[in-house]
């Protein structure tokens, strides 16, 4: 710049001419600061709206990826639950371990859902009781509608809070009704409207949340034909506020509000969740979220001031500046360094947008850097010739801290069966040479700094070829628990085998002994009723020998004591026989065949009754009235045993009446839901005292010693060792009309 010389120097500096020059110096200064405030809040409100697109864009990030990861983690759940051939509540618990691990953010429970039609509910539960839900009970829609139910069988809660009861239907909620529905038929992981959770409608109204699950359909393996067989769902819960809360800790902490919203009835959005009232704010952001089959929208909200490098401290001190400069140029116009604080005004303004770029650039490269550190696997990229592009923090103990491109060099990989891995079968050269997506391709790889023998199962998908850099990325993930968990299993299998063996050796020998032991009762039968049989006929003869002709006198009056000789036999005979019976109802084996009921009962009262009268339902005052009722079901029981039982029961109700009364019997039967049938034999007899219903089933127990009947003490602890080894029950109560009424059940037929 020319400096002027010292004439026009001396008149630019005279006092009026300085004065004028101040005054439009100090003029010029106040409009250029003015336009130049203008221009710098144009650039602030660009500045702003390119922040809130970048802060809105990474919460869009964040979420996304963050709700990717859940429906990815339930997907792999369900596969790995399709894969077991037989799934147990073990199984259930190894699969579903990683997910507690991962401390997944909102997360209530991850449970395993079965379908069950209305006629099938016993035979599933059978089959998921045999599986290890001891105790599952389903608890069906109120009024069990028609059409497929869907019941809990297996959970694992992931909060803390208490876990999903077993048993319960899915359909009594219609937002996770519809998504197991969608799910199924779409074969896909879906997101179901919002609502709110069943374990959470109890709490307060203040901690209360909109929540949705995540389904999973679960099919078993491909078979042979190529088909799959649908084997129930994937159920995960997910609070919307604890899920926001945590997803966007770190990247909304410039934004006066987020809200997200999801599709709910009739197409409307609904609000999940918010962080923040968004009061004040002058911007906003509403952007869409793909999440499975929904489309999810975060809305954002922030002031202009509060988002960085967008503050109002630079216009302020733009204008303050500008003002001062002005001022200190129309005192010092000739001055040049004014220039000079100018340019350095621009340049600090410049550095400053420019460290305000870097900062955004490097918060995005820190999200991603967090994102693959967050996962729990190791993860690795290569490019097309196998060599390490990227890893995440989990991966270094297999590649090293520094990612050394030739990390397979100085440790191979190996088959489990030993063999040695070629590099173009390796699970990502295949994927990032062939294109071919591996799964579950199990090796063993020497880890650095840890013991070898690692068993990994990895999962490897190809690069399309339109990236940056094409090649593969593996998951590769620790399974050697599972294998060491899977050898201790055929261990303990092998043992149980061996302990079955043993048991079934045993019962063998068992049987064995109850054979010898009813052979031996039969002999001592038999043997005790020969000599029973030597003493009855002697006494007979001492009988004939009392009898003497008509006209000859009596030769010996034994009658008296033949007739109790003879009494004391008979009753010899039948402690005999029920002795036997006795030993026969507890150790015989059993011939189980279906029965019809009504036939076993009609057969035993004809031959009760045969001597009596020409049939069981003859009314005459002075015979016996037996009335059978609704007994037209079939039973599952051994023949012998049945009608020793009824013949028992049957005889006492005749047997025990009020002399001089006719006895009067009622039988019925009925089929319950539980697959047995009750059986009732009522009478009108002398009854049984209440002190001794608990005792008239004990051996040698007879609840009337008194009088004229007469019996052993057995017959009532035979029908009940008979009922018992049939899976049954049998009580005593008193009959309302009088008498006493025995239920017994026994399995339907």
């Amino acid at each position: 710049m020319r400096l002027p010389n010292r004439e026009v120097w001396r008149r630019i500096v005279e006092p009026g001419s300085a004065l004028a020059l101040a005054a439009v110096t100090l003029g010029l200064g106040i409009c250029l600061t003015l336009a130049a405030v203008a221009v710098l809040e144009r650039l602030r409100g660009q500045v702003a709206s390119q922040t809130m697109d970048r802060q809105t864009a990474l919460a869009q990030q964040a979420v996304g990826a963050e709700a990717t990861r859940y429906v990815d983690a339930v997907g792999d759940v369900a596969a790995s639950v399709g894969a077991q051939a037989e799934l147990t509540t073990g199984d259930f618990a190894d699969i579903t371990a990683p997910l507690a691990a991962q401390r997944l953010s909102g997360a209530s429970g991850v449970v395993f859902v079965v379908p069950a039609e209305r006629d099938r509910y016993g035979a599933v539960q059978r089959f998921w009781r045999g599986r290890g839900a001891a105790g599952l009970v389903f608890k069906p829609a109120p009024g069990d509608p028609g059409g497929t139910h869907m019941f809990t069988v297996f959970s694992r809660n992931l909060d803390g809070s208490a876990p999903t009861l077993a048993g319960i239907d899915i359909r009594n909620a219609p937002q996770p009704s519809a998504a197991l529905t969608e799910a199924r038929r779409t074969g896909q992981t879906v997101v179901s409207d919002t609502y709110q959770l069943l374990r959470d409608r109890g709490l307060p109204v203040d901690q209360q949340q909109m929540s949705f699950v995540l389904a999973a359909p679960v099919y078993s393996p491909v078979d042979s034909a190529g088909g799959r067989t649908f084997r129930g769902w994937i159920l995960m819960g997910l609070r919307g506020q604890d899920f926001i809360s945590q997803t966007l800790r770190s990247t909304a902490q410039d934004l006066l509000g987020v809200t997200l919203t999801t599709p709910g009835a009739g197409g409307a959005q609904v609000t999940v969740a918010k962080l923040g009232d968004g009061t004040g704010a002058d911007l906003h952001r509403s952007v869409s979220i793909p999440v499975a089959q929904q489309q999810w929208g975060l809305h954002t909200a922030a002031t202009a001031t509060s988002l960085p490098g967008s503050g109002r401290s630079l216009p302020i001190g733009a204008t303050a500046t500008g003002s001062a400069i002005s001022l200190l140029l129309a005192v010092l116009v000739y001055v040049l360094l004014s220039a000079r604080a100018r340019a350095l005004a621009r340049v600090a303004d410049a550095t400053a947008q420019l460290r305000g770029q870097e900062r955004a650039a490097r918060d995005q490269a820190n999200l991603l850097a967090l994102i693959m550190d967050s996962i729990s696997e190791a993860v690795i990229v290569v490019d097309r010739s196998g060599q390490l592009v990227h890893h995440n923090s989990a991966a270094a103990p297999i590649t090293g801290p520094a990612g050394d491109s030739a990390w397979l060099a100085s440790q191979p990989a190996y088959r489990l069966d030993g063999s040695l891995f070629d590099t173009e079968d390796l699970p990502w050269t295949r994927a990032a040479q062939r294109d071919e997506s591996v799964d579950r391709e199990e090796m063993i790889i020497g880890f650095r700094g840890a013991s070898d023998g690692s068993v990994l199962s990895v999962n490897a998908r190809p690069l399309h070829h339109r990236a940056a850099r094409p090649g593969a990325v593996a998951v590769l993930r620790d399974v050697t628990a599972r294998k060491q968990h899977e050898a201790q299993l055929a261990v303990a299998s092998a043992l149980l085998e061996q302990e079955l063996a043993q048991r079934r050796l045993t019962e063998a020998k068992l049987l064995e002994q109850t054979e010898e032991l009813n052979i031996f009762a039969g002999v001592v039968a038999h043997d005790l009723k020969s000599p029973l049989a030597s003493v009855a006929a002697y006494a007979e003869l001492l009988q004939e020998e009392s009898a003497a002709p008509p006209g000859e006198p009596v030769r010996a009056d034994h009658g008296d004591n033949v007739d109790s000789i003879l009494r004391g036999i008979e009753r010899m005979r039948r402690l005999i026989d029920d002795l036997l019976s006795y030993a026969t109802a507890r150790d015989a084996n059993q011939k189980i065949e279906e029965i019809d009921l009504n036939q076993a009962v009609r057969e035993v009262v004809t031959e009760r009754t045969a001597h009596l009268c020409a049939g069981p339902t003859h009314t005459s005052a002075t015979l016996p009235l037996i009335d059978i009722h609704a007994v037209a079901v079939t039973v599952r029981a051994d023949r012998a045993m049945l009608r020793q039982l009824l013949d028992n029961l049957i005889g006492n109700a005749l047997k025990y009446t009020t002399p001089g009364q006719p006895a009067h019997v009622e039988i019925s039967a009925e089929r319950h839901a539980d697959g047995l049938v009750k059986v009732v034999i009522a009478d009108h007899g002398i009854g049984i005292p209440t002190t001794q219903h608990a005792r008239v089933f004990d051996s040698f127990h007879r609840a009337h010693t008194t009088g004229s009947y007469q019996g052993t003490g057995l017959g009532l602890a035979i029908c009940r060792r008979i009922v018992q080894r049939h899976g049954g029950t049998i009580s005593v109560d008193d009959n309302p009309g009088g008498g006493s009424r025995f239920h017994f059940t026994m399995p339907a037929g």
